[in-house]
């Protein structure tokens, strides 16, 4: 089965009320992040930035949890100011069934990549040790 992240669900507010959570799906192998992008222009713009990207983060946190997951897709998203792969390090350490990430046509700055390698180099580690036990 696929998922994928729709900007507009109040994924915070599902997380508090315990409605479908991500990190508890068992059918979901394939988790599609798609087109995610954080533009201000004007003052009513930036309220809706920071519930965007709380919103996001609280998406982040919810698959955090997951441990099924194979396949991974972020496409067309912002992902710079890092602390988003940070909030990911439990899901890349424990999720031993992630066999593929695809990172696409995203805005990633230093912190973000930076981020990025620290989750992927302890799960990597962690999947390894995991596979050879």
């Amino acid at each position: 089965e696929e998922g994928e992240f729709s900007p507009g669900f109040d994924w915070e507010k599902c997380n508090n009320e315990g409605c479908w959570k991500i990190g508890n799906n068992t059918h979901v192998k394939k988790m599609s992040i798609i087109g995610c992008y954080f533009d201000v222009d004007d003052d009513d713009d930036a309220k809706d930035e920071v519930w965007a990207r709380k919103n996001f983060k609280a998406f982040w946190e919810g698959l955090a949890g997951n441990r099924l997951i194979e396949h991974l897709q972020i496409d067309d998203c912002d992902l710079s100011s890092g602390a988003l792969f940070s909030t990911l390090d439990p899901f890349f350490k424990e999720n031993s069934n992630l066999r593929r990430l695809d990172v696409s046509s995203c805005i990633l700055d230093a912190e973000g990549t930076l981020d990025l390698s620290s989750a992927l180099e302890g799960g990597c580690d962690n999947n390894n040790n995991t596979n050879n036990n």
